[in-house]
């Protein structure tokens, strides 16, 4: 039997000292005998052994390199990677068992690690070759085999190890039949089988392949060996994207979780899901209340967002790679780093921390060896889901719970990825030297849910840091319809607040109370942000109809309706008996360091917070009493967001001028000034983010008839213009984050508080600055749009109105180019949308009623446009984002100001009430 391939070939002779070969196949002989052909049990032996030696490699390797390192100091060796004096003379003194059992003797938690491991190993080996010998008879329903055939190969699956190192082995049997061996029985197996079996009359293509064939004979289960298969026709690709969007609806609302890359193989015209423990889920943490906030974040959770099925990120995840089981194409880099054996068989070993990739591999569809997208076949993934949502809406998935009630369903209590990191760090000498510091490291594992008991808290961390001091992954299941929770080895105790059933039931009852528009567009969310190109999915958008009909003015009507449709209400109402509250989840867009999907918790008027706004203006009177009175209780639970940039009238504190302008009074203003001068030096400079913002809102608040206290008026404006305070960090010309924005502020400042050395200075700004401004964009934020609405006021309040009338036409042209072949950014903040209220606005300022016109022709471009070369909102790729500023409300609010050029209910960015 040829030396096994290991990571340090040196250190061989340590593994073969701690697992010999000769007793481990003495050990496993029965098994083998009864199990394996005798030409082939050296070769399958040899394999089990190799796998039980890497393990052990694993658990030794630090220790050994830094054993190694004393071993060369001492013969004054260097650290040398073109030499290997030292690394082969330690090879030869790892052949004496004095040298082992010295160093076992060093690290005593390594010694009884190893022993544990190596004994777990065998039980589990033998317990497959066992299980094999007593189920022959079971596998030919799976397998065919025959009832005298034995076992030609094995190989362990790269499963992380449960319960007694346990793992995943797959089979190859004398007929070339392929098994795999699962030391669980497979329970979700037969519960899938039984969801599809009730959806059958629903779907157009049958999901009985999206699992395979499985037994599971006890406390274990065996499946049919399935691989990645690619597609041939056209014909079948339809059908494998309809079937996965079938699979997406009834997951999501059956509160799936897990459902990764690992877990879903692209198996010809079936995407077939080979894990189904987490199928289900109980929940974990405080009882969820009737109120929207709960209701959210329990939407967001028994969703298809929350299945790790659909692509999402998850800034806050430990995993920074999207690990969707519908497949991700290309090539993921990571931030995260991985130990690696840097000059293995030199006298300069060492472990270096690099970065790795991820690719998607089995589980991404192919047809003629390209690899599908899924954004490419929506419609067929949305015509599965909606057949399949009609089943769900039937009852028909509620009936197959009740006959499941004893299934074990595992509990995933934490990241693997954060066990898998514990359980590495485990293995540095440090933590192998001494008793104590392994206690010390299993004990920073403590952080659980925040509603637990201490005994709950210390039930589950005494079972995580036993099984990673065996070199497992923690493991715990409970029943179906149970509340209890166990872990290896122990016995149950209470642990959820409902049961997997109960969380399932909850499930599809909110599924079937949704819109069918708010589940495609929580499918497009997922979507957008790895869509190709900048249009993404606009062709099969939620919003994508209301272009269809829509004419200047008549389509925010429209887009208010959609939006309408999206929200998630609560099932009571608040104490104060406003009326159940509306909220919305979804993504606020990239870069902003949150999850693709939020539970409605990005309150400021940005984001959700100005959904009221457009569905106001839209006279959907009830959806917006509904979102006024969900958005005062979601602020009270997440208003700390808001304090992470109070001044900001956009997307802080002082966006409630905007999100809630009937709750704005003097001691709401006290608080704003509060929590600006706590932040003293870290304020920003800016319009769109500093103080000058609230300074515009209420200086226009008090020039349409509003009371403002002066005294808050001065205090915001010393702050805003503190000649030592921050300066804006944009281009000079930039509205929003430049110095054009500053003086914008000190101009309507200077006029309405009788400042005059304020309007001096925007004066003589824009006089500097003006003629020599060309702007490369077009929008608000940092365009041709901005310029010209900031530069009209300017002109209007220091009596530069020829000056700005001279550039206005050529400011005005440049806002509304377009662009002749690509998508259109319909948003406030970059885009079209933005435009029209700058149009508007300046109209204003200019007494130039063309520019009314303007933004009406301007208009009819823009959804021409849209419909030919397609749109997005706010970021390229997205089309579906709800929010304000960069979505589809502040959209619906600047076209119907369009009926009303006067704005008589202001304007966001021209900060006007």
């Amino acid at each position: 039997m040829s030396n096994p391939t290991l990571g340090v070939q040196a250190f061989l002779p340590f593994y073969q000292y701690v697992l010999p070969l000769e007793t481990f196949t003495e050990n496993l002989a029965p098994q083998l005998a009864a199990t394996v052909a005798e030409e082939d049990r050296e070769k399958v032996t040899a394999k089990l052994w190799q796998v039980a030696l890497h393990v052990v490699e694993d658990h030794s390797y630090r220790t050994l390199i830094e054993r190694f390192h004393h071993f060369r100091a001492g013969r004054g060796l260097p650290l040398d990677p073109d030499s290997s004096i030292g690394i082969d003379a330690f090879r030869l003194a790892l052949r004496h068992p004095d040298t082992c059992e010295a160093i076992l003797d060093a690290y005593p938690v390594l010694r009884r690690r190893l022993a544990r491991i190596t004994e777990n190993l065998r039980k589990a080996y033998a317990r497959m070759l066992a299980a094999f010998r007593d189920d022959r008879a079971q596998l030919t329903d799976i397998a065919g085999i025959g009832a005298q055939e034995t076992i030609r190969e094995v190989s362990l699956s790269n499963s992380d190890p449960h319960n007694g190192n346990q793992r995943v082995v797959f089979v190859t049997t004398t007929s070339g039949a392929q098994l795999v061996y699962k030391p669980r029985p497979l329970a979700g197996d037969a519960f899938a089988h039984a969801v599809f079996e009730a959806a059958e009359p629903y779907v157009q293509h049958s999901l009985s392949g999206c699992v395979p064939a499985s037994i599971s004979p006890g406390g274990h289960g065996w499946q049919a060996m399935l691989a990645g298969k690619p597609m041939t026709s056209d014909a079948q690709a339809g059908r494998y994207f309809y079937r996965l969007g079938a699979l997406i609806c009834l997951f999501g609302a059956l509160g799936a979780t897990d459902l990764h890359d690992e877990n879903l193989l692209a198996c010809g015209e079936f995407p077939c899901v080979v894990d189904t423990e987490t199928l289900l889920r109980a929940h974990f943490g405080a009882a969820m209340k009737d109120t929207l906030t709960d209701t959210l974040v329990e939407q967001t959770r028994l969703s298809p967002a929350s299945t790790l099925l659909l692509p999402v990120n998850n800034p806050h995840s430990v995993i920074d790679v999207m690990l969707a089981g519908v497949g991700v194409l290309g090539e993921q880099r990571s931030s995260l780093k991985n130990p690696t054996v840097v000059d293995p068989e030199s006298d300069g070993i060492r472990v270096e921390w690099r970065t790795f990739t991820h690719r998607h591999s089995d589980n991404v569809p192919s047809l003629k060896g390209e690899q599908l997208a899924i954004g490419d076949y929506f419609v067929d993934v949305m015509s599965g889901y909606r057949d399949a949502l009609e089943c769900v809406r039937s009852g028909a998935i509620d009936a197959v719970l009740d006959r499941f009630a004893d299934m074990p369903v595992r509990c995933l209590i934490r990241a693997t990825e954060v066990y898998a990191r514990y359980l590495d760090a485990s293995t540095h000498p440090t933590y192998l030297r001494d008793e104590n510091e392994t206690r010390r490291l299993f004990g920073l594992l403590r952080r659980f849910h925040k509603t637990l008991t201490p005994e709950q808290n210390d039930a589950l961390a005494a079972a995580e840091h036993a099984a990673l001091d065996a070199g497992d992954i923690p493991y715990f299941t409970t029943l179906a319809g149970d509340t209890d929770v166990c872990a290896y080895g122990g016995e149950p105790w209470p642990l959820f607040h409902r049961s997997p059933l109960a969380t399932a039931r909850r499930g599809l009852a909110m599924a079937r109370e949704r819109h069918d528009r708010f589940h495609r567009f929580l499918i497009e969310e997922c979507l957008g942000h790895i869509a190709p190109d900048a249009g993404g999915l606009w062709r099969h958008s939620v919003f994508g109809p209301t272009l269809v009909p829509a004419g200047p003015g008549t389509w925010g009507g429209r887009i208010a309706e959609v939006i309408g449709d999206l929200a998630v209400t609560s099932g009571n109402e608040p104490e104060h008996g406003a009326g159940a509250g509306a909220g919305w989840i979804g993504s606020i867009g990239p870069d902003r360091h949150t999850p693709t999907i939020n539970p409605g918790n990005h309150v400021a008027f940005h984001d959700m917070g100005g959904i009221r706004r457009a569905v106001a203006s839209a006279g959907r009177h009830s959806t917006a009493h509904a979102a006024e009175v969900g958005l005062r209780e979601l602020t009270d639970t997440y208003g700390e967001q808001l304090d992470a940039l109070p001044e900001s009238v956009f997307s802080g504190f002082a966006s409630q001028l905007l999100s809630m302008p009937d709750a704005i009074d003097d001691a709401w203003l006290d608080t704003l000034l509060e929590k600006i001068a706590k932040r003293g030096e870290d304020r920003e400079g800016d319009l769109s983010n500093g103080p000058a913002g609230p300074l515009m809102l209420l200086l226009s608040r008090m020039e349409s008839g509003i009371p403002v206290r002066a005294a808050s008026l001065d205090a915001l404006a010393r702050t805003a213009f503190d000649p030592h305070g921050p300066r804006p960090k944009g281009a000079g010309w930039e509205v929003a984050h430049g110095q054009l924005g500053v003086m914008w502020a000190k101009a309507r400042a200077g006029r309405l508080m009788s400042h005059g050395q304020w309007r001096r200075e925007a004066a003589e700004w824009l006089e500097r600055h003006l003629p020599d401004c060309r702007p490369t964009l077009a929008g608000w934020c940092n365009g041709a749009a901005g310029l010209l609405l900031a530069a009209g006021e300017i002109g209007r309040r220091t009596g530069l109105d020829d000056l700005v009338r001279a550039h206005a036409e050529r400011l005005a042209q440049a806002a509304v180019a377009l662009p002749d072949d690509r998508p259109v950014d319909l948003s406030v903040c970059h885009g079209t949308a933005g435009v029209i209220q700058c149009l508007l606005a300046a109209s204003r300022h200019l007494d130039d009623p063309t520019l009314i016109d303007l933004a009406r022709s301007y208009q009819h471009r823009v959804l021409a446009q849209a419909r030919q070369t397609g749109f997005y909102v706010g970021a390229p790729g997205h089309t579906s984002l709800v929010g304000y500023m960069l979505g589809w409300a502040g959209v619906a609010d600047s076209d119907l100001m369009l009926n009303t050029p006067e704005l008589p209910n202001g304007a966001p960015t021209a900060f006007l009430c």
